[in-house]
């Protein structure tokens, strides 16, 4: 494993996960599971037993998952030399921009977690929470 995080590289349509293709079906899925998802909550009175307990998981999930990302990142500008001046961390272009590991693989991880926050929106229409148009749109457009 860590050698395939030191050797990573983003190559787009052949990275696992990376093509439009996925992209595309990934969102017509998302999509069809929140009217899925909507109907069964809507012909139910009360909220599955296990949500709660779901819920509290997939939200500590992702907040370690989170931190790792972020460590990821700083440390991979303190070995870019991000945090050197303003000017280093803002407008610098990378020192070596086709630099394969870490950073690269932590990245292509937060592009991944992006998807398991689309159960954030069915486990809000699960608890009969009021989900707005704007919060279904944020997770098909970030």
């Amino acid at each position: 494993l860590i050698n395939s995080i030191k050797t990573f590289t983003w190559n787009s349509g052949v990275t696992n996960c990376s093509s439009l293709q996925f992209l595309f079906v990934v969102h017509v899925v998302y999509v069809c599971c929140l009217f899925a998802v909507q109907k069964y909550a809507a012909s139910r009175t009360t909220i599955p037993g296990w949500l709660p307990a779901m819920r509290k998981a997939h939200n500590c999930f992702l907040a370690v998952l989170s931190a790792l990302m972020l460590t990821g990142l700083i440390v991979g500008g303190i070995m870019d030399s991000r945090f050197e001046s303003l000017y280093a961390f803002g407008c610098r272009r990378p020192i070596n921009e086709n630099q394969p590991g870490f950073v690269v693989w932590t990245m292509y991880i937060f592009y991944l977690s992006k998807m398991l926050e689309f159960f954030d929106t069915f486990f809000l229409i699960l608890a009969k929470k009021k989900v707005i148009m704007l919060h279904k749109v944020h997770h098909l457009t970030t």
